[in-house]
C-alpha cells in the first residue's frame, strides 16, 4: 500500500483557518453582541412590536438592509433545525430611525469583504436528506449594496458547529476576481467538516462542489481537497477535486481509496470534464 503523509498538513490548514471563525456560537445557536451590525438575508424580514410571531408587524426589511443589535431578549425560537433568539434592533429608513423586534435567524452570521463587495453568510433554511435535518448555508454577494447572487450548501448539525468565512486570491483562474471560502468545522470524531469554495467573477458567484472531510475515530479518514491552477500539480483553466480515504495501521497511514475529478473553468462556467481513477 502507498504511504501518505499529508493528512497532518490537511488538519493544520483547517486549524489555521479556524482562528478566523465566528466566535458567537453557543450550544443553543448563534448569539449576536449588543451594538453589532447585522445584515438582512431574507426579503421582507418582519419587524414586530414584541418578540414573537403573533405580535403586530410594524415594518419589513429587504435583503441588504443593515440593523444594529440593541438587546438580546433571550427568547429563543426554533424553525426546523435553525435556532436563534429574538432581538431588539434599530435601523434607518430614509431620514428616520426606527426600532422593533426581529428574529436573529434572518440576519447574517458572518461576513467578509473584497473591494466593493461584501459577502454574507447565513442559515437559510432546513432541508431533509436521508431523513436527517440539514441547514442550507447561504453565501450572498452584495456589491455596493446590490445583491449579485447567493449560493448555498447543505450542512448537518450546522447550528452547533463553528463557521468561518474568508476571501482568498483567485488561485490562478482567469476571469476570477477572488474566491470565497466558507467552512463549517466538525469539532469531534465522526462530525464532518464541510468546505465550500465559491468563485467570484466580480458580477456573479459560481460554486465548486462542496468538500466533505471526516475523521471517523482517529484510525480512518475521508479527505477531499481541491488543486487549483497555481498550485503544485495544478493545470491551467482546471480545478482538480481529489477524494481519498486513509486507514491508520501500525502507526502508518495508508491510502485505501483515491479518485480525482477534473472541472474546467471557461467563459465564467464550471463544468465537470473527466474522472481520473
Amino acid at each position: 500500500m502507498k504511504k501518505i503523509f499529508n493528512i497532518s498538513l490537511f488538519l493544520i490548514s483547517f486549524y489555521s483557518f479556524s482562528q478566523n471563525i465566528d466566535e458567537n456560537l453557543l450550544n443553543n445557536g448563534y448569539v449576536y453582541d449588543k451594538g453589532s451590525l447585522k445584515t438582512v438575508m431574507w426579503n421582507n424580514t418582519k419587524i414586530r412590536k414584541d418578540p414573537n410571531f403573533k405580535s403586530l408587524k410594524m415594518d419589513s426589511l429587504l435583503v441588504g438592509h443593515q440593523v444594529k443589535i440593541d438587546k438580546n431578549t433571550k427568547i429563543k425560537l426554533d424553525i426546523g433545525a435553525r435556532e436563534n433568539y429574538w432581538y431588539k434592533v434599530s435601523y434607518q429608513k430614509g431620514n428616520e430611525w426606527r426600532s422593533g423586534y426581529a428574529w436573529g435567524g434572518n440576519f447574517n452570521v458572518s461576513s467578509a469583504k473584497f473591494e466593493d463587495t461584501e459577502f454574507l453568510l447565513g442559515m437559510m433554511e432546513t432541508i431533509k436528506k436521508d431523513d436527517r435535518d440539514y441547514i442550507n448555508i447561504g453565501v450572498m454577494a452584495l456589491k455596493n449594496g446590490e445583491k449579485k447572487g447567493i449560493e448555498t450548501f447543505a450542512v448537518e448539525n450546522a447550528i452547533h458547529q463553528p463557521i468561518g468565512l474568508e476571501v482568498i486570491d483567485n488561485k490562478g483562474l482567469k476571469g476570477v476576481k477572488a474566491i470565497v471560502r466558507a467552512t463549517s468545522f466538525g469539532n469531534a470524531f465522526g462530525v464532518p467538516t464541510y468546505e465550500q469554495y465559491i468563485l467570484w467573477t466580480g458580477e456573479k458567484l459560481v460554486s465548486i462542489p462542496t468538500l466533505f472531510n471526516v475523521n471517523a475515530n482517529g484510525m480512518f479518514y475521508h479527505a477531499e481537497e481541491l488543486i487549483f491552477p497555481n498550485e503544485k500539480n495544478g493545470r491551467e483553466g482546471q480545478i482538480i477535486l481529489r477524494k481519498r480515504e486513509f486507514r491508520k495501521e501500525n502507526n502508518m497511514e495508508n491510502i485505501i481509496f483515491s479518485k480525482e475529478y477534473v472541472f474546467v473553468w471557461q467563459n465564467e462556467t464550471l463544468t465537470q470534464s473527466v474522472k481520473i481513477e
